[in-house]
């Protein structure tokens, strides 16, 4: 038996690589479901085996594959079949940096398996995406989603858990942001990702490689092209940074591109399918000649309702 431990620690460690630390705090937390207060050893050593919650050995080496079998799963999206699923956890490995969500998925998962998984999945991560559009510190966004993974613990059934007080945020405070100079934030291309997820067909499977954030209206546009002249200048500094403004395109920025004039631009895009993706086509087919303020306006005002639907604000 113990042959066999070193061989499968051996295959996972092979496959995790440098995340073998993160995936034993993972398992840490869905142990203790509390924000880490020392190193990774201590918290075992103290937490875990001191306590009595889990035993050296056989029983540690079970839970850790038993684990890894579920992650592989949940995350690596191996022999997954549940394609909105799938795509989902794709979105959120392209766009957001951290993966703190990701233990929540995971305890959810033990407990009731794949009943209404890409739903709660999506709540959790809304959840954790509005406490940093809310400015929240990560502490508190860490201690927010242990309270969801003490609430899916003690939950009888998945529909009880959905409508958890544990997923609250403050709304306002989130309206307020979203409408504010958005470029920039580290939650920005999560927020986009997430309007892709919206208006995509998620019976087909989608993968992402490259993406990057674009502005229709550029940053710095040429002087006596007709960004110019649609713009003023109070409105350039106004419009330029928020996220009615901003498209996810499928390559690295290329401002000779950027910097075309509206028409000129949207017809290159489609030419070298950098706009493939869709909510980035359904704009570009909404609007197929032209980016004034007026249009501007109509999609800020189209992105805020959609956001506010995704956020079930």
């Amino acid at each position: 038996k113990i042959d066999n431990y070193a061989r499968q620690w051996e295959e996972m460690q092979e496959n995790l690589g440098e995340d073998i630390d993160r995936f034993l705090m993972y398992i840490r937390n869905l142990l203790l479901m509390t924000r880490p207060k020392a190193n990774m050893l201590e918290e075992y050593e103290k937490g875990i085996f001191k306590q009595g919650i889990l035993k050296k050995g056989e029983d540690f080496f079970e839970m850790v594959f038993d684990t890894y079998a579920v992650y592989d799963k949940l995350i690596y999206l191996s022999g997954n079949t549940d394609v909105a699923y799938c795509n989902l956890i794709r979105i959120l490995n392209s766009s957001l940096r951290n993966t703190d969500w990701v233990p929540v998925v995971m305890a959810y998962y033990k407990r009731f398996g794949d009943n209404q998984l890409t739903a709660f999945t999506h709540k959790v991560v809304c959840k954790n995406i509005a406490d940093m559009v809310c400015g929240d510190a990560p502490s508190s966004r860490i201690e927010a989603l242990n309270k969801i993974m003490n609430e899916v613990s003690r939950t009888s059934s998945p529909s009880q858990l959905m409508v958890s007080s544990c997923f609250d945020f403050d709304k306002a405070q989130f309206l307020a942001a979203i409408q504010s100079d958005i470029y920039g934030k580290g939650y920005v291309k999560a927020l986009l990702m997430l309007l892709e997820y919206h208006y995509q067909d998620n019976s087909i499977e989608k993968s992402f490689n490259q993406i990057s954030i674009e502005h229709i209206l550029p940053q710095t546009p040429d002087a006596g092209s007709k960004w110019m002249s649609d713009f003023t200048e109070e409105e350039r500094k106004d419009f330029t940074h928020k996220i009615g403004n901003l498209i996810i395109i499928g390559r690295r920025k290329n401002s000779s591109l950027g910097n075309l004039d509206y028409a000129q631009k949207r017809q290159k895009y489609f030419d070298k399918n950098i706009g493939s993706f869709a909510r980035s086509l359904h704009l570009y087919s909404k609007y197929p000649t032209r980016w004034t303020p007026l249009e501007y306006r109509q999609n800020s005002n189209q992105v805020i309702e959609d956001l506010k639907k995704i956020f079930e604000i």
